[in-house]
C-alpha cells in the first residue's frame, strides 16, 4: 500500500512539474509589444513616408482611421530616466520606442532613429486608401 501511494506521488509530481515547464515555456514565448497609434483621415490624399527603417518592414493595409505602429523593443523608461528624453542624431523619440512621429495635415512622416546594430521589430498598420512612400537612403 505504501509502495503504490508513493507511485501516485511521483505521478503527481511529474505532472506538476510538466504543467510547470509548459507554462513558463507560454511565458517566454509571449512578449508584450509597444505600440503608437495616430489617427489620421482614411482619405486618398493622406501620405505615409517611412525613413530609415529595416528593408523587411512590414507594412498592412486596412479599413481604419489609425497608423499604428508596433515593436517588440520595451518603450518603458527605467526609473533613474524619469524626466529625460533620448537624444538621436535624426530626430526626437516621442513613441517612446525609437521612432519620430511628425504629422502635418494628412501627410505623415516616420523617422527611425535606431542605429542599424539594434532591432525593434516594427510592424505598421496603415489605412487602406493611403499612399506610402519609404526612403532608405
Amino acid at each position: 500500500m505504501n509502495k503504490q501511494l508513493n507511485k501516485q506521488m511521483t505521478m503527481k509530481a511529474k505532472a506538476l512539474t510538466y504543467l510547470l515547464s509548459l507554462g513558463l515555456a507560454v511565458c517566454t514565448t509571449i512578449t508584450l509589444n509597444a505600440q503608437y497609434k495616430l489617427t489620421v483621415q482614411n482619405t486618398k490624399d493622406g501620405k505615409l513616408t517611412l525613413n530609415d527603417f529595416a528593408e523587411d518592414l512590414p507594412i498592412e493595409a486596412y479599413n481604419g482611421t489609425e497608423i499604428i505602429v508596433t515593436s517588440d523593443r520595451e518603450g518603458k523608461t527605467p526609473d533613474r530616466a524619469k524626466g529625460l528624453k533620448p537624444v538621436y542624431a535624426d530626430g526626437t523619440d516621442n513613441t517612446g520606442f525609437g521612432v519620430s512621429v511628425e504629422k502635418n495635415g494628412n501627410q505623415v512622416t516616420l523617422q527611425c532613429l535606431l542605429p542599424i546594430t539594434q532591432s525593434a521589430n516594427y510592424k505598421i498598420k496603415v489605412p487602406d486608401n493611403f499612399s506610402i512612400k519609404v526612403d532608405n537612403e
